[in-house]
C-alpha cells in the first residue's frame, strides 16, 4: 500500500529511506561506532572520577536546594493553593531554576526529560511528542500545559504546539509536574498530567541581563532582560530573545530541511495596592517559522512531497488580582486573552481565547481548608482548509462553563488528611461533565507519607475530530485499483473517560536523601480510534477510485499502568545525584477496528516501557563546577524505533556573582539517534550529537 510513498521519497532522499518501516530498522551501528561510544562513556567515567577527587579536597557548598528544603517547597498546581510537597497527595514532581540551570537544555520540552513518569520524544527539530503515563504521539491530547496557570492547549486539535511555548529559561521560577488527573481543579483534558511552568515575579528579577548561546551543530541564541521599581510598592521586567535552530538529520545523516527560529518578547508587572491586595499583569508576543518535509496524499496528484516553512505568531496578556482577606482567606481574580495564529500548507488556523476565572481560598475551623472556584472561556477559531484537509465548520465559537469545590479535611491530630471535590463542566461540544475525586494522604512520621487517590476526568473531543475530512494514503492497489483511504470526524464523539487509581510514598530519608514512589492503574473508557468502514467504488468521481472511509469514533477501551521513582542524594556538600525510573505498560486495544485492517495504523500512541535518568554535579576549584547526566528510553515497537542511551556533559565557571560561562556536549554517545517514527504525512528526523557554549552576565 505504500508503494508511491516509496517512490517518491526515494527519488528525493537516499534508497536507504525508502519507506517509513525500513527507514527506521537501520539503526545499525559499525564496530567503528561502537568503538567510539566506549571510548566517549569511558572519558566520561574518567570525568566523574576526577571531580569527585578534586571535590573531596575542595569541599565547597554546592549552589543547590538541600533535600529537606526540596521536600519543603510549597507547590501550587495540585490543589490551587500553596502546600508543602512532601504533604500533597499527588505525584508530583518539581524542576527548579537550578535543575534547569545544570541540565544545560536551551528548551522547554527538553528540560521536561528530567520529571519521572513524562514521555518526551523529539519528531523533528522543532516537534516533540509529550505527554505523562502513556499513549504518547505527536498530537497527544490528555495532558494540560500552563504557563502561570494560562492553559496552551488547543482546541482546535487537543494538544500544545510546543514550538511556541518558549521563555526565557533565566525567568522560571519552578515547574510543577502532577502525573495523574488534575480535572477536579483544571477541568477537562488534564486527564494524565498537568504541567505548570512558573516563571520569577518581578521582584526577583531586578538589574539587567544578557544571555547568549552558540552551538556548534545547530543553534545560536540571544537574550536580553531588565527589571526596575515602579513607584514605592510595584516592579516590572521586559525581555528580548531570538534564536535560530538549523534542522537536525535524517537517517542517512544528510541534513533535513526543518530549520527553526523565533522571536520574542514579553513584560511582566506586580504592583501591591494596598496591604491586602495585589495585582500582577504579564504578556508575550512572538513570531517565527518551522520548517517541515511534508508527504500529503489525494487523488490529483497521488502524493504531494513539499519542503515547506510554517508560519507561527501569537500574544496573550493576562491579569490577576488577589487580595488576602484575612490569614484564613483569600480571593483570586484572573483574565486573559491568547492569541495563536499557524500557516501551513495542509491547514491554517487563528485562535483566540478569552478566559475568566474567580476562586476562593478558605480555611474553616481546625479541619477543614476548602477552595472552590467559577469560570468561563470562550473560543473563536477560524481554518482556512486546503485540497487535503477540510474542517466543518471551519469557523467556530465556543463556551465553557465550570465550577469547582474541593475541602481538606485534617484528621488525627492533622496525620490524616482527606480530599474530597469535584469539576462540574457544561461544553458547547458533550455538554455536562463532572470531575470527581477522593485522596487521603497519611503522616507516618513527620519525615514519611503515604497517599492514594481515586479520581475520574475527561477528555473533551476536539474541533478537528469533529469535523475533519482528510486524506490518508492514495495509491494502487495490487488489482490496478486506484484507492483512497479517508478519514472522517464524528460530531456524535463523546468525551473520553478516565478512571484513575493512584497510591504514593515519600521518605525523607535523612537531611540528605529523599524516596519518591508512585504507582498508577488507569482505565479509559469511550477512548478514541478509528472505525474502519465499507469500501465503495467512486465511479462518477474523477478519476474513478475505491474510497475506503475511516471514521472517528469512541470504540476503543485503553489501560494503563506503572510506577514512578525519584531520588535524590547529597552525597557531600560539593556533590549531589538525582535519579528517576519509570516503568509503564499500556494497553491501547485496536487503533483502528474493522475488517480488512490495513497494514499501517493513522494514529499511533506510542510510550517506552522503560525510562530511566541520572544526573550527577559536582563542584570544583575557582568557581567550575561539572553536571553529567545520564537518559536511557526504551524502544518503541509499533515504530519500529530502537531504545537508545544519551550522555550530557556540561561544564560551568562563575568567575563572579553576576557571571557565568558554561561549556557542554549533548547525546555524546550517538552521531544521532532517532526518538520517533512517521505519522501522518510527516517523515521525523534524528536528534544529534551537539556542542555548544553559553554566557550570562547580570548586572
Amino acid at each position: 500500500m505504500l508503494a508511491s510513498f516509496d517512490s517518491v521519497h526515494s527519488n528525493r532522499h537516499t534508497s536507504a529511506e525508502r519507506t517509513a518501516v525500513r527507514f527506521l530498522s537501520m539503526y545499525g551501528w559499525s564496530t567503528g561506532e561502537c568503538r567510539a561510544r566506549q571510548a566517549v562513556r569511558a572519558g566520561v567515567l574518567c570525568m566523574i572520577v576526577l571531580a569527585a577527587a578534586v571535590g573531596l579536597a575542595q569541599q565547597t557548598e554546592l549552589s543547590q536546594m538541600s533535600i529537606e528544603e526540596l521536600m519543603n517547597i510549597t507547590v501550587t498546581s495540585a490543589n490551587k493553593h500553596e502546600q508543602k510537597l512532601n504533604e500533597t497527595a499527588a505525584a508530583v514532581y518539581i524542576i527548579t531554576h537550578e535543575d534547569i540551570r545544570h541540565s544545560g537544555m536551551t528548551s522547554i520540552p527538553e528540560v521536561l526529560r528530567l520529571a519521572p513518569g513524562i514521555s518526551v520524544a523529539q519528531v523533528d527539530a522543532n516537534t516533540w511528542a509529550i505527554t505523562a503515563r502513556g499513549f504518547n504521539g505527536r498530537f497527544a491530547n490528555r495532558l494540560l500545559v500552563l504557563i502561570d496557570g494560562r492553559s496552551v492547549y488547543m482546541p482546535t486539535y487537543s494538544g500544545v504546539y510546543w514550538d511556541v511555548q518558549d521563555l526565557m529559561l533565566e525567568d522560571i521560577e519552578r515547574i510543577e509536574v502532577i502525573r495523574g488527573p488534575g480535572a477536579t481543579m483544571w477541568g477537562a483534558n488534564a486527564v494524565n498530567g498537568v504541567i505548570n511552568i512558573i516563571t520569577k515575579k518581578a521582584e526577583d528579577t531586578q538589574g539587567a541581563l544578557i544571555s547568549t548561546g552558540l552551538s556548534l551543530t545547530d543553534q545560536r541564541s540571544a537574550a536580553m532582560r531588565y527589571g526596575g521599581k515602579l513607584g514605592r510598592h510595584g516592579y516590572f521586567r521586559a525581555y528580548g530573545k531570538y534564536f535560530d535552530r538549523d534542522g537536525l538529520v535524517y537517517a542517512d545523516g544528510s541534513g533535513a530541511p526543518d530549520g527553526w527560529d523565533e522571536a520574542r518578547g514579553g513584560f511582566r508587572a506586580d504592583y501591591a495596592l494596598s496591604g491586602r491586595d495585589s495585582l500582577s499583569v504579564h504578556g508575550d508576543a512572538y513570531g517565527g517559522t518551522a520548517g517541515q518535509h511534508t508527504y500529503l496524499f489525494g487523488l490529483n496528484p497521488l502524493l504531494t512531497s513539499v519542503d515547506e516553512q510554517v508560519g507561527m505568531q501569537g500574544g496573550n496578556l493576562v491579569g490577576r488580582w488577589t487580595r488576602a482577606s484575612s490569614g484564613r482567606s483569600e480571593f483570586s481574580l484572573q483574565a486573559y486573552v491568547d492569541s495563536t495564529r499557524r500557516n501551513e500548507l495542509l491547514i491554517g488556523q487563528r485562535v483566540t481565547t478569552f478566559d475568566l476565572e474567580f476562586q476562593h481560598h478558605r480555611e474553616l475551623g481546625k479541619r477543614h481548608d476548602v477552595v472552590w472556584g467559577l469560570s468561563f472561556r470562550r473560543n473563536e477559531s477560524k481554518l482556512r482548509n486546503s485540497m487535503w484537509m477540510e474542517i466543518s465548520p471551519n469557523q467556530e465559537n465556543t463556551n465553557l462553563f465550570s465550577g469547582f469545590v474541593q475541602d481538606e479535611i485534617s484528621l488525627l491530630k492533622s496525620r490524616l488528611r482527606l480530599t474530597i471535590g469535584s469539576k462540574f463542566e457544561h461544553n458547547d461540544y458533550t455538554g455536562f461533565e463532572a470531575q470527581p475525586n477522593l485522596r487521603a494522604l497519611f503522616a507516618i512520621t513527620p519525615r514519611q507519607h503515604v497517599w492514594t487517590a481515586v479520581s475520574r476526568a475527561t477528555r473533551t473531543p476536539s474541533q478537528s475530530e469533529r469535523g475533519v475530512q482528510s486524506d490518508l494514503w492514495a495509491g494502487t492497489i495490487p488489482n490496478g485499483q486506484l484507492m483512497l483511504i479517508k478519514l472522517f470526524g464524528s460530531r456524535a464523539l463523546r468525551s473520553e473517560k478516565l478512571l484513575a487509581y493512584e497510591a504514593g510514598y515519600r521518605w525523607q530519608m535523612a537531611s540528605r536523601v529523599s524516596f519518591d514512589v508512585a504507582g498508577f492503574y488507569n482505565v479509559f473508557d469511550d477512548a478514541t480510534s478509528a472505525q474502519l468502514g465499507m469500501p465503495l467504488l467512486q465511479t462518477s468521481a474523477v478519476p474513478p477510485h475505491l474510497l475506503v472511509p475511516v471514521q472517528v469514533a469512541n470504540n476503543n477501551t485503553q489501560r494503563s499502568f506503572g510506577t514512578e521513582v525519584a531520588v535524590n542524594l547529597n552525597v557531600a556538600h560539593w556533590w549531589k545525584i538525582s535519579l528517576a525510573d519509570t516503568w509503564q505498560q499500556v494497553n491501547q486495544g485496536s487503533g483502528i477496528s474493522g475488517e480488512a485492517t490495513p497494514s499501517f495504523r493513522p494514529f499511533s500512541l506510542e510510550t517506552p516501557h522503560q525510562q530511566m535518568n541520572v544526573h550527577s554535579s559536582f563542584v570544583l576549584p575557582r568557581g567550575l563546577q561539572l553536571d553529567v547526566a545520564g537518559y536511557y528510553v526504551g524502544r518503541l515497537v509499533e515504530l519500529d524505533v530502537p531504545s537508545y542511551t544519551r550522555v550530557d556533559v556540561r561544564l560551568g565557571w562563575r568567575p563572579s556573582r553576576d557571571v557565568e560561562l558554561s561549556v557542554g556536549g549533548q547525546n555524546l554517545l550517538q552521531d544521532h539517534h532517532a526518538e520517533y517514527g512517521p505519522v501522518l504525512g510527516f517523515l521525523p528526523t534524528e536528534a544529534r550529537r551537539n556542542a555548544y557554549m553559553r554566557a550570562t552576565w547580570h548586572f
